[in-house]
């Protein structure tokens, strides 16, 4: 029996809608695994304007004053959901 190799999990954090860009969209999370693909609307909204689409977080800006702690939750998660796959 020949065993691939097995990739780690990646995690992107989305936004759900970037167009709407003074209204709040909520993040979506997706892990990708093994080929497969899970995508998962978490509770944490932002508006697209204050997030940056490469980093995958907030940007950090005057306008939005809690972006380390809103980053360091999102880190949190992905690291929280990469340590499962471990």
């Amino acid at each position: 029996m020949i065993i691939k190799d097995i990739k780690p999990v990646k995690v992107n954090f989305n936004l759900r809608d970037q167009l709407s860009k003074d209204k709040n969209t909520a993040i979506h999370c997706v892990l990708r695994y093994n080929n497969l693909k899970v995508v998962i609307s978490s509770v944490e909204t932002i508006k697209p304007k204050l997030g940056d689409t490469e980093k995958q977080r907030a940007k950090a800006t005057k306008q939005f004053v809690e972006h380390p702690e809103f980053n360091h939750h999102l880190n949190e998660i992905a690291s929280s959901i990469k340590s499962r796959f471990a």
